[in-house]
């Protein structure tokens, strides 16, 4: 039981003793009772109930085993999905991310900080076209350059289709969000676009298609601008920086965890689960909105910035 034990020791560090019982018995769907027997150590966790409260707490495998190593503090961990073969693994990766997603949607005190030089996840997935642009792009790059495979080939399994409709939907359930674009984020994606056009792995049709989608996307983020909340009611900004900035970043918080992400390879990320990281990838986040323009409540700042999306957009 020296696992459990030191399970419940981390546990115990980051969420600290006050309702830690309630916690576990909520996460669990399990009794207090049944929740102090297995803090107690009487009752032994079964694997189904650690990997439900590493999901929730964002613990490590490291974290449960007590394992001492002096990269664990600082270490990330690649998320990278196989377009080319679709298995269990990859479809678990997107149903692990949401799950923490949904328990940090009922903390009120949870926060999801976005710095994109792209097209931001949450973004994509409300436009299946435009996410298939993107593995178009991830199976040209680690794919054979002789034989890539046209957009219109690329089919996106129904499984990946509805675990992204649970992503735009849970996500916008956070507390509170902040997003910040970097100024020229459409510019990349437009000269993409016109490149697999060029390499005739996009058509005509296809070009027209992405456009239209584009077109929806700018006007769905206008409307957000001016209302500065998800049509649920929780509270989103927006921003734009001049700076250039080397990726995506992201950082979730709730309940004094953070998961924090660097976009990678097109379609993945380079995770943490610890909180120091986290702290560094907040402060910089932080640093970066202080010195971008902010969209929201600014009627100049929005307009200036949808029209020249909308310009860029024409340019297809």
């Amino acid at each position: 039981m020296n696992e459990q034990r030191f399970f419940f020791e981390e546990l115990k560090s980051r969420v600290g003793n006050v309702q830690l019982a309630h916690k576990i018995a909520e996460t669990l769907d399990i009794g207090e009772d049944a929740a102090y027997r297995r803090l107690r150590g009487d009752t032994e966790l079964s694997y189904s109930e650690i990997r439900k409260l590493a999901i929730a707490f964002t613990i490590s495998m490291d974290d449960i085993m007590g394992l001492p190593s002096p990269y664990r503090k600082e270490s990330f961990s690649l998320f990278n999905q196989d377009y080319f073969n679709l298995g269990e693994k990859d479809f678990r990766m997107s149903e692990d991310y949401i799950a923490s997603i949904k328990i940090a949607a009922g903390n009120p005190q949870s926060v999801f900080g976005i710095a994109t030089n792209t097209m931001p996840l949450h973004t994509r997935v409300l436009y299946p076209p435009l996410f298939k642009f993107f593995i178009l792009k991830w199976m040209y790059l680690f794919g054979d350059l002789d034989k890539a495979t046209p957009y219109s080939k690329i089919r996106i399994p129904e499984r990946l289709l509805e675990l992204h409709k649970n992503y735009s939907r849970e996500i916008t359930k956070i507390r509170y969000t902040y997003i910040i674009y970097q100024e020229d984020a459409l510019d990349y994606i437009i000269k993409d676009i016109h490149y697999f056009h060029e390499i005739r792995l996009l058509s005509d049709d296809d070009v027209e298609e992405l456009k239209n989608c584009l077109i929806k996307s700018t006007d769905n983020i206008e409307k957000t601008i001016i209302d500065r909340s998800f049509p649920n009611g929780n509270k989103v900004d927006f921003y734009v920086s001049e700076l250039h900035f080397e990726s995506s970043y992201a950082y979730l918080t709730y309940n004094n965890l953070t998961i924090s992400m660097i976009d990678a390879f097109t379609t993945g990320s380079i995770t943490s689960l610890n909180n120091g990281a986290g702290a560094i990838m907040k402060k910089w986040m932080l640093a970066l909105k202080k010195t971008s323009t902010i969209l929201s409540g600014s009627e100049k700042n929005r307009i200036a910035f949808i029209d020249k999306q909308r310009k860029l957009i024409g340019s297809l």
